[in-house]
């Protein structure tokens, strides 16, 4: 049986004193203490938040296991903005350029590239998985998908992972 253990980091709304910064954390160390490696899905504005507040101790605890790009985040531009009104080619350029800027938020926090993207509902854009078959890495939470299955296929050139 094959597992993908995938998590979203993305809160960032919660101040400190909730903890909620531990989670991925505590998650990335459970795992490391079973030898178990997972994929967190980080958001550009999250792994800078555990920058600001000087959250190190998470950021190693997950610096071994995966790190996948959940985009920039919630505050504008959002994903659907970046590509509004752009033909297809435009709108791949503009996308990449996003996604050099989310990339590079990641390896400011974790000191490497993202293995993945992802986004999912109404924050989807086909030119995000065509950067991401681009740059040959897989897309998590794609809408686009084969009518009652939910295995991977491949979309604007990227193996993804449906979900609704």
């Amino acid at each position: 049986m094959y597992v993908i253990l995938a998590f979203d980091t993305e809160d960032i709304y919660y101040p400190p004193e909730y903890r909620i910064d531990d989670i991925p954390g505590w998650l990335a160390e459970v795992m490391s203490e079973v030898g178990v490696t997972g994929t967190f899905f980080v958001m550009g504005e999250k792994a800078e938040t555990l920058l600001a507040r000087g959250r190190r101790d998470v950021l190693e605890k997950m610096k071994p296991h995966a790190i996948a790009s959940h985009q920039q985040g919630n505050r504008y531009p959002l994903l659907p903005q970046v590509v509004e009104g752009r033909g297809w080619r435009d709108g791949v350029a503009a996308v990449r350029a996003y996604e050099d800027w989310v990339s590079e938020q990641h390896r400011r926090a974790f000191g490497k590239e993202p293995v993945g993207f992802s986004r999912h509902n109404c924050y989807f854009a086909a030119q995000h998985v065509a950067v991401a078959a681009e740059r040959g890495l897989p897309y998590m939470y794609n809408v686009t998908q084969i009518p009652g299955s939910r295995q991977p296929l491949w979309y604007a050139g990227a193996v993804t992972f449906p979900s609704e």
